[in-house]
């Protein structure tokens, strides 16, 4: 079988929480249904962050497993064109970009490639690669998403031994409970068992698109090749692009 008869798609992660897990859920399912598929992962810098801050990197790794056509690629502000550059030489046939920032919808609308994902969204259009972009912000309506592990000072009674902070395996929650070091957390959760006060936990964030959002998702939509949906899309809209004749997909 040749590069050109293997089934490998690119899926891109930005730095958002929201959508997050059901994006990791979506493909998930996509590469259970179809174990030969190959899944490259391009991360954001924001996104290697974020996915670390909710524990979910291991999973990422399951579907990336490593070899070629199946590596985790990290946004390092550096040589972005022989990662993106793949998508010019036919390796990829399509993209899926979820969960996408608003900042990243915005590159995509203003043609703007400064990033690695925004240098994938670049050459998968202009090879006329299928790509479908999953916006956080797709819908006017306030939307309820979750934060990062926190420490909610309102409950914490700063104990002399913090029993959360005995337990961390990475050491990230400083001092007598006063805060948690982002760089070193890795969403394990092994601290919100610990804490005796229930100080530690998720909290609800609760956004509200602003109307520029919502007009940039409009004008992605009118882009050649790129398609906009939610994360219940990914499956079919994969299926669709790999398995269906154009004149089947109408």
């Amino acid at each position: 079988m040749s590069l050109g008869d293997e089934l490998c798609i690119a899926w891109a992660i930005t730095g958002a929480g929201h959508l997050l897990t059901d994006s990791i859920e979506a493909v998930s399912v996509l590469k259970a249904r179809h174990p030969g598929l190959k899944i490259t992962t391009f991360l954001s810098a924001a996104a290697v962050e974020v996915c670390r801050l909710y524990g979910v990197l291991e999973r990422i790794g399951n579907i990336s497993k490593g070899g070629y056509l199946e590596e985790v690629f990290v946004d390092e502000h550096r040589s972005s064109y022989p990662k993106s550059g793949r998508f010019q030489i036919g390796r990829y046939r399509a993209l899926v970009v979820s969960p996408a920032t608003s900042n990243t919808v915005a590159k995509a609308v203003y043609g703007i490639a400064d990033s690695l994902v925004s240098n994938c969204i670049a050459m998968a259009t202009k090879s006329r690669v299928p790509t479908l972009i999953v916006p956080v912000d797709a819908h006017a309506e306030t939307v309820a998403s979750q934060t990062p592990y926190l420490i909610d000072r309102a409950l914490c009674v700063g104990c002399e031994c913090c029993h959360a902070g005995s337990v961390c395996p990475t050491g990230a929650i400083r001092g007598h409970g006063t805060g948690i070091d982002t760089s070193l957390c890795t969403g394990c959760g092994v601290c919100v068992e610990a804490c005796p006060h229930g100080a530690i936990r998720r909290m609800e964030a609760v956004l509200t698109p602003r109307q520029i959002d919502l007009e940039n998702i409009e004008r992605l939509k009118r882009i050649e090749g790129v398609s906009v949906g939610g994360t219940g899309d990914i499956v079919s809209w994969v299926e669709d692009v790999l398995f269906r004749t154009p004149r089947e997909r109408g």
